[in-house]
């Protein structure tokens, strides 16, 4: 009897990868407060000057966590750099679990025949952030590790000159840079006790 042929295919490598790499831990509800440092790649760069596709940026993000029960709070109002050190608020919106998002509009100056147009072009985008890590101090959480996306699909022309299609976009992971807070301490009331009376 003939020997049987055994075929096997090999997976490309990145196939391998794919299949061992552990999912994206899910997003977790926590305050998120104080200063981040935050590490982007640039994901998308069309026609935007000084800016192309998988450049890394370095940005500071403040956050400040609003109308908190416990861990989870409604709106954190974000305060982010951007480049030439401009800084530029926003407030994010609890839409999921640990998950926030909002959005907002910036100017950038365009050149056009030798003349500066500081409002050139206005660039509406969106923010979404998510709660990768926390710490928990007294039964509240505290986010320690962020990601987030920015995106922005089209960007205006208001200058004599075609600026053609333009849009970028980027990933963001962070690391909070502050101490980890502490909850407010707990308030304790103290009988009244009414004042005495003299005998009369």
């Amino acid at each position: 009897m003939a020997a049987g042929v055994l075929l096997c295919a090999i997976a490309p490598a990145e196939s391998l990868a794919y299949a061992h790499a552990s999912p994206p831990p899910a997003a977790v509800d926590a305050r998120v407060t104080g200063a981040f440092e935050m590490f982007a790649r640039v994901t998308a760069a069309k026609n935007v000057r000084g800016e192309h596709v998988g450049e890394l940026l370095k940005r500071r993000w403040l956050i400040s966590p609003q109308e908190c029960a416990g861990s989870v709070c409604e709106t954190l109002d974000l305060n982010r750099e951007r480049s030439a050190g401009i800084d530029e608020s926003l407030t994010l919106r609890r839409v999921a679990a640990g998950t926030y998002a909002g959005s907002a509009s910036f100017y950038v100056a365009l050149s056009c025949k030798h003349k500066i147009y500081p409002h050139g072009s206005r660039v509406p985008y969106r923010i979404t952030l998510t709660i990768g890590g926390a710490v928990t101090v007294q039964g509240i959480a505290f986010a320690r590790q962020i990601t987030a996306t920015y995106h922005n699909s089209k960007r205006s022309d208001s200058t004599p000159c075609v600026l053609g299609k333009s849009h970028d976009a980027a990933r963001y992971t962070g690391n909070a840079t502050s101490a980890i807070p502490q909850p407010p301490a707990s308030t304790t009331t103290q009988p009244v006790t009414a004042p005495a009376t003299p005998n009369s």
